[in-house]
């Protein structure tokens, strides 16, 4: 599971 760093991110960038 490497690509959950990058969902998180992209959760704060289009959810924030």
């Amino acid at each position: 599971r490497e690509r959950i760093g990058s969902a998180i991110i992209f959760t704060f960038l289009g959810g924030g």
